[in-house]
């Protein structure tokens, strides 16, 4: 994934970044977990083998927590506890989706996915880049997604579409005073039919 900087607009999504492993999520009779690089890992989290919904093909990340938090550390060694984030739907009982937009995904996603304390959605926002971008780095988290809202997905290339926004290291930009790599104060930005940003925690994983 390309990386960039903070930024509003109102033609993107924005998503926290977890701090987990991508993976393709199979789900039919059974349920079947294909790493990045193509490897069958569906053994390394026997907690992920009893998810039930309809027949699809989910893409996301798969993160362990820690007090509520996602911790990577606690993922190496699988003593954390698992979960899997969808945050996009490739098929849906074997209807191809990659050349919708990716909000129309969106609204598939979430119709289609059952959250229990196992799978989770990740939240997103609308046009408030900075903001999200602030309030990750306040709650130490890795940063955020900035992803095209009319996007199609191409199943194994980059595109610019998607791009990550890092926080920075903490001993890059604690001199800048506390831990904020962005200016404190910011404007809501405001587009026709989308809600100002919520305060509310996008970190809603339940455990």
């Amino acid at each position: 994934m390309h990386e960039g900087k903070p930024f509003d607009s109102c033609d993107w999504i924005f998503e926290l970044k977890f701090d987990g492993f991508r993976v393709l999520m199979y789900i039919e009779k059974d349920v079947k977990i294909i790493s990045r690089n193509g490897r069958d890992i569906t053994g390394d989290y026997p907690e992920l083998q009893k998810i039930t919904t309809a027949s699809c093909v989910l893409d996301g990340e798969i993160i362990a927590l820690t007090d509520g938090r996602p911790d990577f550390n606690k993922l190496m060694r699988k003593d954390g506890f698992i979960q899997f984030v969808a945050f996009d739907i490739l098929s849906l009982d074997g209807k191809d989706l990659t050349k919708l937009p990716l909000v129309q995904r969106k609204e598939i996603l979430a119709g289609t996915v059952t959250e229990t304390d196992r799978v989770v959605l990740s939240r997103y926002i609308e046009a408030n880049g900075i903001a999200l971008f602030h309030e990750a780095c306040v709650q130490n988290l890795e940063g955020v997604v900035a992803k095209r809202k009319n996007s199609l997905y191409f199943p194994g290339k980059r595109t610019r579409d998607w791009l990550k926004i890092k926080c920075l290291p903490h001993k890059e930009y604690v001199a800048r005073g506390r831990g904020v790599p962005v200016e404190k104060t910011f404007t809501e930005k405001s587009c026709s039919n989308i809600e100002p940003l919520a305060r509310a925690n996008l970190l809603q994983q339940k455990q």
